[in-house]
C-alpha cells in the first residue's frame, strides 16, 4: 500500500508519501528537528517504521489534521521478493536514532507538554522505531530531490514498476496523480483507493479483486 498525505497548512500542505508492506509501515523524512534547515526543507534523513498501521492513521488524522489516500498495489510473489530485498538493502545502511521524548523518558525526565517535535509526538502515539543513515543517498534529506517520494519509488521500483518519471522535481502530488490515473486502467497494478478523513470517515474504491 502507498499512503499519500495532504493537509491544509504547514509542512503537510506539501504532501507526504509512506509505504506499508509485509505488515510494516515505512516513512522517510526530515524528522530530526535539531538537524533541520530552511524550515525543514533540509536535514538529516530519518526513516521510521511501525507495525500498527491504524495507530499511525489515527495520529495523522487527529493530531496532524491530515487527509490520507491509501492506494493498494497488486504484486506477484516475485515482485514481493524484489521489494523485500530492496527494503533489506535500505535497512542495512541505517542505525537506531531516538527522538527527544524517548531519550527524556529513558532518563525519567519526559514532559509531554514540553516536548512537541513531530518525532516525539509520533513516538508517544505509535511507538515507532527511528533510524538514521550511515551512508548513501538518503543520509541527507532535501525536499526537492532526496525526499519521501524518492525512497518510496526506490522500493516500489524494485518490483519492476516505473511509477513516475523521476526527471525533475519529485513531489507527492505527482505521485498521487499517477496512482489515481493508474487506478482507472484495467491492467494496472494499482487496484484500490481508500480515503481516510479526520472524522473517522472512510471511503473505499475497489477496482477489482487483487
Amino acid at each position: 500500500e502507498v499512503f499519500v498525505h495532504s493537509g491544509k497548512s504547514g509542512p503537510a500542505a506539501f504532501g507526504h508519501v509512506d509505504l506499508y508492506f509485509d505488515g510494516k509501515l515505512y516513512s522517510y523524512g526530515s524528522y530530526d528537528s535539531a538537524s533541520q534547515r530552511l524550515w525543514a526543507a533540509m536535514g538529516d534523513g530519518v526513516l521510521f517504521t511501525l507495525s500498527d498501521k491504524q495507530r499511525y492513521i489515527d495520529f495523522s488524522l487527529k493530531e496532524m489534521n491530515k487527509t490520507m489516500f491509501c492506494f493498494g498495489l497488486r504484486l506477484s510473489e516475485e515482485q514481493k521478493q524484489n521489494v523485500r530485498k530492496c527494503v533489506d538493502e535500505i535497512l542495512d545502511t541505517v542505525y537506531p536514532w531516538e527522538p527527544v521524548a524517548k531519550l527524556k523518558a529513558e532518563q525519567g525526565e519526559d514532559d509531554p507538554q514540553a516536548i512537541t517535535d513531530y518525532a516525539s509526538r509520533l513516538w508517544r502515539a505509535t511507538d515507532a522505531s527511528f533510524y538514521k543513515f550511515k551512508e548513501g543517498i538518503f543520509k541527507s534529506y532535501f525536499v526537492m530531490s532526496t525526499n519521501c517520494v524518492l525512497l518510496a519509488d526506490r522500493v516500489i521500483g524494485s518490483a519492476g514498476t516505473d511509477i513516475i518519471n523521476l526527471n525533475g522535481i519529485i513531489t507527492p502530488g505527482a505521485y498521487y496523480d499517477y496512482l489515481n490515473r493508474e487506478l482507472q486502467f484495467e491492467n494496472s497494478q494499482v487496484i484500490s483507493r481508500t480515503v481516510y478523513y479526520k472524522k473517522k470517515q472512510k471511503r473505499k474504491e475497489k477496482k477489482r479483486k487483487a
